[in-house]
């Protein structure tokens, strides 16, 4: 096959145009990685491993709700340049989003408008749950202190290193076998 020096120029060409789209391409497989945690509902990193369930299951999974705009919907591209991508979770209505990512403990003030809340729903429950709510309801504490268990949905990961290298590796044989 003879030399053809037009055809590496274009090649050429193109890995280089491929090196200016390679942070975008980082930042969309990890912001499409990130956010299928939420739907394995657990963390991948060499396998799955399951986030600790909720206490009382309301038939929705965890981390998601009945809000389509939800915790997944938060993870956006902070910053982007030719040597890093910053993607972060989390906006004003949302600030709870590294507490449920790393784990810890949370403090919640009891308000009278929580009280209300806790006996209406006093009145509405049935059985033991009737009184949790009045427990609640009647609680002498001005705030209420929730541990949160660990449910990594960012960070880094094996797996996702490995998607990110097959992805850019499959871009590279494509213009070289073009």
């Amino acid at each position: 096959m003879p030399f053809d020096d037009k055809k590496i120029k274009e090649k050429l060409k193109k890995l280089v145009n491929l090196l200016d789209k390679v942070p975008a391409i980082v930042g969309q497989e990890a912001e499409n990685f990130y956010k299928d945690r939420f739907h394995e509902q657990g963390w991948r990193d060499k396998n799955l491993v399951r986030w600790k369930p909720k206490k009382n299951p309301d038939g929705y999974p965890i981390l998601r709700s009945k809000n389509p705009s939800g915790l997944a919907d938060t993870i956006i591209w902070e910053k982007i340049d030719n040597n890093s991508i910053l993607l972060t979770a989390g906006d004003a209505r949302k600030p709870y989003a590294r507490i449920h990512n790393e784990g810890g403990i949370i403090t919640i003030p009891l308000t009278k408008r929580m009280r209300s809340y806790f006996w209406s729903m006093y009145y509405k429950s049935k059985g033991d749950e009737r009184d949790m709510w009045k427990n609640m309801a009647l609680s002498r504490k001005s705030q209420f202190r929730v541990i949160m268990p660990k449910r990594q949905y960012m960070g880094q990961s094996e797996a996702l290193e490995s998607i990110i290298i097959n992805d850019i590796t499959n871009h590279i044989k494509k213009i070289i076998n073009d």
